[in-house]
């Protein structure tokens, strides 16, 4: 380092010698997480709103083939080293960790299901590298840090890589705490913020009194590295609330929190804008805006829309990129990036030349007049060409990412090399017998990287494969290797590129059992109030409002009254406490830290008025109430605010005790048990005709409530017939995968293109859980909290009962709210379901409670429930008989707990079945058929009804009915409502079993399955039913996709069990219900996708 340092200040003497013009100043911003698809430089944007990046855009030159690294610390250790991350071993986001590593190492073993080993990252800079703040630091520049590093604590901070400031000096990957304060820095020359104050503007306003009160005799590197966008989420109410009412729900960025971020990420760029012309220094600055990688679309968070609506999204999307953070595709590593190099490029100007983060290294040394440092080899390329607007080609770009991922569309440990329109990458491992996977793509063409050309091009396959073989040679990278682990058994190629888990969601949207929701209340309860850190209760006279810490408050942000301005408050306290009101005009964007604030006492005792006059300058737009952090510290009757001196009348009041009153005034909802067994056929249970199996709890629900002789799955498998009775709508509505055998073994449910019953009572006000078996989004293992769940302790597909692995692969199938729960192994999973149900239950809460009990027996593996850790046995009756009664045991525990409760009374307990029981072992008599078929064994299953406040006891009910009327009545109980545009395929059954009204006979049931394997080797088939009164038409379509089927007419009236076809001779009813099937089949392809034929297979020659 002292050689370099001599070195560099004999070059400067030397320059400065020959009468060198002063040196410009630079401004590097480095945005966190924003995506190419994020700003509006490149159209792909209608909902984010980024001025002050255009007004860059317009001093200097937008760069539409910008690169960084597809995580953080990789990409910012390559800006101030202009190394590649292959290069200095910095490849994965560890640099927060205390772990000090400078060399990237290969592990020495994999997972069973992975074929290379993954490369373990170096954690820190070696401290010899010459950093780019140090270099500049040297050249006689004053340098300062402001934001994110992620580059290493301490010893490892800015101020040991040439940097004289370092603020906030913080060693995380994101905020400490959240974007707005209290954020909880531990620096003493960093003052804490006002409470609700943005980091980010925290942060400009750091630089910015950095720049007025710089030295102004020497150049300056300002480093203003943003926090935004990163996690955790959150941005200022006021901005949420703008483009909440903004969105437009279906468009692939949906979320009015991130849009909120990204808004707050601009003002800061607007803020050091402003700064620069303001110091008349614009015209002496190189600006640099860019990103370290891609947006983030594997977060997820819980949004409300402009009309009051909930519904999940991903934080942002990187379309038409493939990918996002994370992974080695186009949206995780092309950027937003602008350059403004005063007097040298075009202001305004696009270029498309490729550049990459490791490339700003040497580009911003040439702009400044300084060769490289001595013996310091470097990656990156001097694009001071591209930017006089001179045309450049680039040498071939490579990225590496060498770790098996978890994020939307990653690979597995992988190099890539772009060059000229072609993008190559290599998957070390991937491919046949341990040799590397390889693909191709023509960017001009195929932005989206769909199409793999790589078996088109064999050629340019061969060359690009060689360069990144002489590349790993030359800068001695460390590779991933043949996984020694590997189980072939064990690997799912299906799984590359899926999130396993789905989308992650912060914890603070997830709730036990134990604890309960969140108790704040939503905005729409508290009349426009919002609360931060408190939570909040309507009792009967007022509103409640409990805090933890000083810095807890209620807002309102949708005020207009001229200062100043009067608020009045009728509340009583527990305590005596001081509380305090800050406030902001309309004219302004952030609260004043302390000029704009008012404290006043409230004494404890009995209900008193308090009136504080607020000496607002301007027109009140924002209003914030302290509230003193005294545990149930005060009730608020009433608050009163208006312009001082003005009528009464213009005042305007929020009146909680009147709304509270009216709460208190609303009909008590129900609670809701939903139990779905897995594959119970209808002649299992007691009440439908056992005789070989003892049901006494279920049979006891049937007594006591209403047993349907005639209801229907939707389905005859898992997925779809799932997916059906939590949306309450046919699956042909889902797309060709739900029509599929077993959902086509990837069925996925989406949590905003198919919102279920699970949302909609949780919209309604219920607590809800699931816990058993989800099953509705194998592919991307989206959590059932993505779908209105507040908790889920589950399964994705079926496991072994005892240790929860999945048979086939031993992979741990059993969830917490989406994380790995191995905490009860070794215990029937079925008695986990009940004991977390019954937790449910017993955790008192004010919120009636919604369960879906999806069990998975007797579902195969069939293992015996009366020996610990029995393995899957053969298919035999014997055992099913004890799965079945040890699922009937669970029932009954979870209905004791009603009882002992005393809630059984107002609880609404469903009792069915996701299809008919399993072939040859199961009893489906007296019905033909089992599941799989569409056969009445295959759908039609036992349907109970209990709710002793509302049902008639001991009820038979024969009309038929099915699995979408069981969620229309669900919702019906609970007040929820399904979207306008996704109405419910079934209808309300509680007037219905109570009598009031009548379901009409003539009110057709429709069943459509294709691809369909019923037994090994025999030929695909396709069928579909309709059932309409006492008559059933069932067409069998013959292989091969020509259209042909044999058509079934059974009167189910007087042949249950289906033996005597009656279309012959009954072809007028035939042409009826096969017209019925026609209409029904063209209604459903106006809102599903079309539903292909089946594929022949091809012969193959002997």
């Amino acid at each position: 380092m002292k050689k370099f340092y001599l070195t560099l200040f004999s070059l400067l003497l030397s320059s400065f010698a020959k009468g060198e013009k002063t040196k410009p100043n630079i401004l590097l911003i480095l945005a966190d997480d924003l995506g190419w698809a994020d700003t509006t430089l490149y159209g792909k944007t209608s909902l984010y709103e980024t001025p002050n990046i255009e007004r860059l855009a317009k001093l200097g030159m937008t760069f539409s083939n910008a690169y960084s690294s597809p995580i953080c610390s990789p990409t910012r250790a390559s800006i101030i080293t202009g190394q590649n991350p292959a290069r200095h071993g910095m490849t994965s986001p560890a640099a927060h960790l205390p772990e000090v590593r400078f060399d990237a190492s290969v592990q020495s073993r994999g997972l069973p299901h992975q074929k290379s080993c993954n490369v373990k990252s170096a954690t820190r800079i070696r401290p010899e590298v010459p950093t780019l703040g140090e270099i500049l630091k040297g050249a006689g520049y004053e340098t300062a840090h402001f934001g994110k590093w992620h580059l290493g604590m301490k010893g490892y901070t800015p101020l040991e890589h040439g940097f004289e400031l370092d603020l906030p000096h913080w060693h995380g990957p994101g905020p400490k705490s959240s974007y707005l304060a209290p954020w909880g820095y531990e620096n003493p020359n960093f003052k804490e913020g006002a409470p609700g104050e943005h980091i980010e503007d925290r942060m400009a306003k750091e630089a910015v009194n950095w720049l007025k009160n710089r030295n102004r005799t020497k150049p300056f590197f300002l480093n203003y590295w943003q926090f935004s966008v990163h996690a955790p989420f959150g941005a200022k109410p006021e901005l949420i609330e703008y483009y909440r009412k903004k969105i437009k729900r279906g468009q692939k960025q949906q979320s009015p929190t991130y849009a909120a971020m990204v808004h707050s990420l601009d003002d800061a760029v607007g803020s050091l804008l402003d700064a620069l012309d303001a110091e008349g220094v614009t015209d002496e600055t190189i600006i640099i805006f860019y990103s370290d990688n891609g947006g983030n679309i594997h977060c997820g968070l819980e949004e409300t829309d402009g009309s009051g609506e909930k519904f999940v999204t991903p934080i942002t999307s990187n379309y038409p990129l493939r990918g996002g953070k994370g992974g080695i595709r186009e949206g995780g590593i092309r950027v937003p990036a602008v350059l403004a190099w005063p007097g040298v490029s075009k202001p305004g100007s696009r270029n498309s030349t490729r550049i990459q983060a490791n490339d700003l290294y040497p580009t911003i040394l040439k702009m400044i007049g300084l060769r490289m440092p001595e013996g310091h080899v470097v990656d990156g390329v001097d694009f001071t060409e591209a930017l006089s607007g001179k045309k450049m080609q680039r040498k071939p770009m490579f990225t590496f990412v060498p770790g098996h991922g978890n994020t939307p569309e990653w690979l597995p440990p992988s190099m890539a090399v772009h060059h000229g329109k072609w993008k190559f990458i290599r998957t070390f491992h991937y491919g046949e017998d341990g040799n590397h996977q390889y693909w191709l793509h023509d960017l001009e063409k195929d932005i989206g990287e769909e199409q793999n050309l790589a078996s088109q091009y064999p050629q340019k396959v061969k060359e690009m494969d060689s360069w990144i073989d002489e590349y790993v040679a030359e800068a001695n990278v460390v590779v991933p290797t043949l996984n020694p682990n590997f189980d072939s058994s064990k690997f799912d190629p299906k799984s590359i590129g899926v999130q396993a888990g789905g989308l992650k969601m912060p914890p603070a949207k997830k709730s036990s059992a134990h604890s309960g929701p969140p108790k704040t209340l939503r905005t729409e309860s508290m009349l426009g109030w919002v609360g931060k850190g408190v939570d909040v209760s309507l009792g009967p006279n007022s509103m409640k409002v409990s805090t933890a810490h000083s810095q807890s408050f209620l807002a309102n942000a949708n005020l207009d009254f001229e200062g100043p301005v009067e608020v009045t408050l009728r509340l009583r306290s527990v305590k005596d406490g001081k509380a305090k009101f800050q406030w902001r005009t309309k004219d302004q964007k952030d609260f004043a830290a302390k000029t704009q604030a008012k404290s006043f006492l409230i004494k404890k005792g009995e209900w008193s008025e308090m009136t504080v006059t607020l000496p607002v300058k301007g027109s009140l737009k924002h209003l914030r109430l302290f509230i003193p952090p005294i545990k149930n510290s005060i009730e608020v009757d009433w608050v009163k605010i208006g312009s001082a001196g003005a009528r009464a009348e213009d005042f305007k009041r929020w009146d909680f005790k009147a709304l509270s009153k009216t709460s208190q005034n609303k009909k008590l909802k129900p609670n809701v048990i939903l139990i779905l067994a897995d594959d119970l056929g209808y002649g299992e249970l007691g009440c439908y005709g056992s005789e070989d199996v003892k049901t006494p709890n279920m049979d006891r629900l049937a007594k006591e409530g209403v047993r349907c002789t005639d209801g229907y799955s939707a389905f005859p498998v898992c997925s779809p017939s799932r997916a059906a009775i939590l949306t309450g709508r046919y699956p042909a509505r889902f797309g060709p995968t739900y029509e599929d055998y077993y959902g086509g073994g990837s069925p996925e449910l989406d949590p905003v293109k198919h919102p279920t019953i699970g949302k909609f009572m949780q919209e309604a006000g219920y607590r809800t859980a699931c816990f058993g078996k989800w099953n509705v989004s194998n592919l991307n293992r989206r959590r059932a909290n993505d779908f209105g769940f507040d908790r889920w302790v589950g399964l994705h597909l079926n496991h072994d009962f005892y240790t929860h692995k999945l048979v086939r692969t031993g992979e741990l199938d059993m969830y917490e709210d989406g994380k790995p729960y191995s905490k009860k192994q070794g215990t029937w999973c079925d008695t986990v379901f009940a004991d977390e149900a019954i937790s449910f239950i017993e955790a008192e809460h004010e919120k009636p409670f919604f369960i879906f009990l999806p069990f998975q027996a007797p579902h195969t593996p069939i293992q015996d429930p009366d020996i610990p850790m029995d393995k899957p046995q053969d298919k035999n009756r014997t055992t099913l008989i004890k799965m079945i009664e040890r699922l009937d045991h669970e029932i009954g525990r979870v209905m004791k707990v009603l009882e002992q409760k005393k809630l059984a009374e107002n609880t609404l307990v469903i009792v069915t079945s996701d299809n008919g029981g399993e072939q040859k072992i199961s009893r489906n008599l007296p019905l033909g058929g089992s599941k799989q078929m569409l056969l009445e064994g295959g759908i039609r299953v036992p349907y109970i009804l209990r709710w002793p406040s509302v049902l008639p006891a001991g009820k038979t009910y024969s009309t038929p009915v099915s699995a979408y009327d069981l969620t229309a009545t669900v919702a019906k109980a609970g007040g929820a409502k399904p979207p306008q545009d996704k109405p419910f395929d079934g209808v309300d059954l509680t007037a219905v079993l109570t009598g009031e009204s009548k379901i009409s006979d003539n009110r057709p049931l429709f069943f459509r399955r294709r691809n369909i394997k019923v037994t090994v080797n025999q030929n695909q088939i396709r069928q579909s039913a309709v059932r309409q009164g006492e008559w059933k038409y069932l067409r069998t379509y013959k292989p091969g996709g020509n259209g042909k089927y044999k058509p079934a007419l059974y009167n189910l009236k007087r042949d249950i069990g289906e033996t005597k076809n009656l279309a012959v001779e009954n072809p007028s009813k035939t042409k009826t219900l096969s017209s019925l099937l026609d209409q029904w089949e063209n209604d459903m392809s106006k809102t599903a996708e079309p539903m292909p034929g089946p594929t022949r297979r091809k012969k193959t020659k002997k």
